[in-house]
């Protein structure tokens, strides 16, 4: 429900998100997805009944694996692509 408790906590992960999905990829369009991406996903899974109990820890979850799921995506991951990679 837009305007919700939950949708304004949820919200304001978002520059937290962000900093996390840049500093993985390297590029703001591939982090902006990827919050975008993970805010979906919230969204989904409340919408099947999931009990969420920490929203931090699942946003930021979600973050991260979406950004490794991409590590073998052309312009994601500099570091790897230079062989230093994590």
């Amino acid at each position: 429900m837009p305007g919700s408790a939950a949708e304004t906590d949820a919200a304001g992960y978002r520059p937290l998100l962000f900093s996390i999905a840049y500093g993985m990829t390297g590029s703001v369009g591939d982090a902006e997805d990827i919050v975008q991406d993970a805010f979906l996903g919230l969204t989904r899974a409340r919408q099947a009944g999931t009990t969420i109990t920490d929203l931090k820890a699942y946003l930021t979850t979600a973050v991260t694996r979406r950004c490794t799921g991409r590590r073998g995506s052309p312009g994601c991951w500099p570091a790897c692509s230079a062989g230093a990679g994590p």
